[in-house]
């Protein structure tokens, strides 16, 4: 089962929704490295590694493949294939940290 640790938590009203992903969304931010994951009968090609483990991720349509290895901030629908997570993105921007 996969297990998502936070720095920190923020409870969501009317002021601040708008800054926050949507239900089902989540926004990840670390070093992106193009590696190869199988997840049924679907391979994906890049992934983000954050902390101590790897993320797979589906880079935006029509989205220019990042630098390996750079630091980025991605944003998009969260999926649990096998017991593993997949961020399909929809916004891929360079790490503001």
């Amino acid at each position: 089962m996969p297990l998502l640790i936070a720095d920190e938590a923020t409870v969501l009203n009317d002021k601040n929704k708008g800054s926050y992903p949507t239900e089902n969304y989540a926004t990840i931010e670390g070093a992106i490295t193009k590696s190869e994951t199988k997840l049924a009968e679907e391979t994906v090609g890049w992934s983000i590694r954050n902390g101590d483990s790897r993320i797979p991720i589906i880079l935006p349509k029509d989205a220019k493949p990042p630098k390996s290895g750079s630091k980025v901030r991605a944003t998009g629908k969260v999926r649990v294939i096998e017991g593993q997570l997949l961020l399909d993105a929809i916004k891929l921007d360079p790490a503001t940290k």
